[in-house]
């Protein structure tokens, strides 16, 4: 692994404006490793006050950084620590678990899970969704039951296959890195680690594994 650049990963994937993120980006580091050291960021420095919105259940509030004109529908549930950019809206019943990050103009709807995972600008997860410790790259789109899934069946840690080699994290979650302007079908399963370039598509009802 010697010979393997680190930002070779999260710069061929991801592409962000967001003041808050750069300095993660601009390091020498594996989407993974920015992944972990945001959730530490905003559990450590970030705080709000209280908001409270009608029939939306906030988690550990004082620590659910909100940007401006945010949107949160009916039945939401939100758990602090977590950061929600500028025009995020999340929508019915959708749970938005801590350590996640939604950059500006996110979209979360109707029923999605999001569990420490990264939205870049314009992501959606409108239906369905569930993402775990993910990165989300910018305009990005995941079709109507979509799953990002962060835990191998036998619980083992899991490797990253990039560029025909094997990178071990030594974790047993890690999601997927869906790289910018990507567009993921409805219905589609990618598996822990899994790896999408950018302006990729990802047929419905397929299932996918490595790096695409």
């Amino acid at each position: 692994m010697n010979d393997l650049k680190k930002p070779s990963i999260t710069s061929l994937l991801f592409s962000t404006n967001e003041k808050f993120l750069l300095p993660f980006f601009s390091k020498d580091l594996f989407p993974w490793e920015i992944r972990e050291l945001l959730i530490e960021k905003i559990s450590r420095e970030l705080s709000a006050p209280f908001l409270s919105f009608p029939n939306v259940y906030l988690k550990n509030p004082a620590q659910i950084y909100l940007g401006k004109n945010v949107q949160i529908d009916p039945g939401a549930l939100i758990e602090g620590p977590c950061y929600l950019g500028d025009s995020v809206h999340i929508g019915h019943n959708a749970l938005i678990r801590a350590g996640s990050f939604l950059s500006s103009h996110v979209y979360i709807g109707h029923c999605s899970e999001i569990s420490r995972s990264i939205f870049l600008e314009g992501a959606k997860a409108p239906h369905f969704n569930y993402v775990g410790d993910s990165v989300i790259g910018r305009e990005v789109n995941l079709g109507a039951h979509a799953t990002l899934a962060n835990l191998r069946l036998d619980k083992k840690s899991i490797d990253i296959i990039f560029q025909e080699k094997r990178i071990p994290t030594d974790k047993n979650k890690i999601g997927s890195f869906v790289g910018d302007f990507s567009s993921i079908g409805c219905g589609a399963l990618l598996n822990p680690g899994t790896i999408i370039q950018k302006k990729t598509m990802i047929l419905p009802l397929t299932t996918h594994k490595g790096f695409i």
